[in-house]
């Protein structure tokens, strides 16, 4: 794991054309979404135009239990970015959503997908142990088991659910 602080742009490491095909695939790829909405902050990326469209993303998940549609997230964008201050975020989305619409290429999605799910769910998981530490100097023990419960799930590539104390089986999807 490299030595990031909460809040650095972690995807930075990866460049740009890979963190464009991160936000490509929550757009394309609701299922997966809804797993990188558990583990993925958007200031996760160090491109603002799409820690800007993660998070009101996510938020508009959070809302209305949905992932909006490219054109709807568009007229957000054009709603909320309205001030001539915000002229230069806004022609930088414009410019990358027209560039995904128009050449969108899919091809190594899988990939990246698989990559930032497993760096996401690793990051989430380190920010709990994190966490666990200050609350053990707090003795807040109940919490930290709390946390690590919640924060091992979404970390965990598959729901694991326990039947009896021996034989865990994989949870079924919905």
């Amino acid at each position: 794991m490299s030595d990031n602080s909460p809040g650095e742009a972690l995807f930075k490491q990866y460049g740009k054309p890979f963190q464009e095909k991160i936000f490509q695939g929550l757009l394309t790829d609701h299922t997966w979404a809804a797993q990188m909405s558990e583990v993925m902050q958007p200031n996760y990326f160090d491109l603002k135009y799409l820690a800007y469209l993660s998070d009101k993303y996510f938020k508009y998940n959070g809302k209305y239990r949905s992932f909006p549609t490219l054109s709807l997230l568009i007229s957000i964008i054009k709603d909320e970015l309205r001030e001539p201050s915000n002229a230069v975020l806004k022609e930088q989305i414009v410019e990358y959503l027209g560039r995904m619409r128009h050449s969108p290429d899919m091809g190594d999605i899988a990939y990246v997908k698989d990559k930032s799910l497993d760096f996401c769910r690793k990051q989430a998981l380190r920010e709990a142990l994190e966490k666990s530490v200050e609350l053990i100097s707090g003795d807040k023990y109940d919490a930290v088991v709390d946390l690590m419960r919640r924060r091992s799930l979404s970390a965990c590539p598959h729901r694991w659910v326990t039947t009896s104390l021996r034989t865990p089986r994989l949870a079924s999807s919905r």
